[in-house]
């Protein structure tokens, strides 16, 4: 069981970390960026939010990519 549990925090922590990468690679992707100088305030806002929006979304595709896969795995054996 607590095998089991380790296991599933790591994942967590993993799929954190790679959400917040995918999420900037997605966003330098669509050359938008909060780093800009000559950004209004607005639109440094709509980035942070477009930002977070991505890191929930790549989260949420890396656990349902990671359930698929356990998925198939079992079905095959």
């Amino acid at each position: 069981m607590k095998k089991i549990i380790l296991r599933e925090i790591f994942w967590l922590i993993f799929s954190a970390v790679l959400s917040l990468l995918i999420s900037f690679l997605f966003m330098e992707l669509v050359e938008l960026s909060s780093t800009d100088r000559q950004m209004r305030s607005i639109e440094k806002i709509f980035s942070i939010q477009l930002y977070i929006i991505g890191v929930i979304v790549a989260f949420i595709c890396i656990y349902i990519v990671r359930i698929l896969v356990y998925a198939l795995r079992v079905l095959i054996s």
